[in-house]
């Protein structure tokens, strides 16, 4: 309690990347269908994918899920309690230890298994980063003047912070695109023959 209450009085940053301590794999063995997602299939190098397959490949037990949620239930809740004494917390992954993307999202459902709302988990990917780099003029929320790519859900991820799985369209600079035309990837373009 000591610690995190002088993280929470220093303003302190804290990533926590519970993914890297067994928390990717623990959501991924309780939810294999996070890599069959058709999106991880067309967008990941198949090394990635061999990578994360071997983690949910490895035998386990109900028992075996138990043990592993109560390594990860302090982490979650140490996050959570940061948040709540003042501190910042920045969601973090290490990626490519796990896969990039992935690694986020399930970073930010930890933080709401741990007590955190979504928004606020959702903040620590947001506005809270961009305040710890110290580019808020810029990046972090939505706002006339700053730089925004986007992405539209299928869901309400301050309901259910699972909906960010969900992705339906992107913006990028300005420009929109549809999940199908993400998954087709880009035209690619041949040379004329000499």
């Amino acid at each position: 309690d000591d610690i995190i209450q002088l993280l929470g009085a220093s303003k302190m940053t804290i990533t926590p990347t519970i993914n890297i301590q067994g928390g990717f794999q623990l959501l991924t063995l309780r939810d294999p269908t996070w890599l069959d997602d058709p999106r991880i299939q067309q967008l990941y190098p198949p090394s990635v994918l061999r990578t994360a397959r071997a983690l949910v490949a490895q035998p386990h037990t109900p028992e075996d899920l138990d043990a592993r949620a109560r390594i990860i239930a302090p982490l979650e809740k140490t996050a959570f309690n940061v948040v709540k004494a003042g501190g910042r917390v920045v969601a973090g992954t290490d990626s490519p230890i796990n896969p990039y993307g992935l690694a986020l999202l399930s970073e930010l459902e930890h933080y709401v298994a741990g007590g955190l709302t979504p928004l606020e988990a959702m903040r620590t990917a947001t506005s809270v980063s961009a305040e710890a780099l110290g580019v808020t003029a810029d990046l972090g929320t939505i706002e006339a003047g700053k730089l925004a790519d986007m992405t539209m859900l299928d869901g309400n991820p301050l309901v259910d912070i699972k909906a960010l799985r969900r992705v339906k369209r992107v913006m990028k600079d300005g420009d929109l695109f549809e999940l199908e035309a993400l998954l087709k990837g880009p035209k690619r373009q041949t040379l004329p023959q000499p």
